[in-house]
């Protein structure tokens, strides 16, 4: 397992075990979120490109928390200094860019925006 091996690991073992053996979810959702805030501060801890705070907020209307990576992803973005890099889609999997659970919970669906989103033109 990737997470095994990283610097940093063991730090992310009680919020990973918890949200493994938590009998409710706000229990798995509080560790998550503390998960994913630990993983950031140890790509900041690693100076890579990117100034950002990371935080757990509301997801959209719904009662859920959720780390916005959204943010995180958009300051790494703005970090990058190459214009051959720059240049590229900021897309990655269909799940960082569309919200939407028809498509999410849909291969056809996912498939069809996936191919949208790195359309030329």
């Amino acid at each position: 397992m990737a997470v095994v091996a990283m610097t940093g690991a063991p730090s992310l073992q009680p919020d990973l075990t918890t949200a493994l053996t938590a009998a409710a979810w706000p229990a798995r959702e509080t560790a998550l979120g503390g998960a994913m805030l630990r993983l950031a501060g140890l790509y900041r801890d690693l100076n890579l490109p990117g100034d950002f705070t990371a935080s757990v907020l509301p997801y959209v209307e719904r009662p859920h928390r959720v780390v916005k990576s959204g943010q995180i992803a958009a300051a790494i973005f703005e970090a990058i200094e190459e214009p051959p890099i720059r240049s590229l889609a900021r897309v990655g999997a269909v799940d960082q860019f569309v919200e939407s659970t028809p498509v999410l919970t849909s291969a056809e669906r996912g498939r069809a925006i996936g191919a949208a989103a790195f359309r030329p033109g």
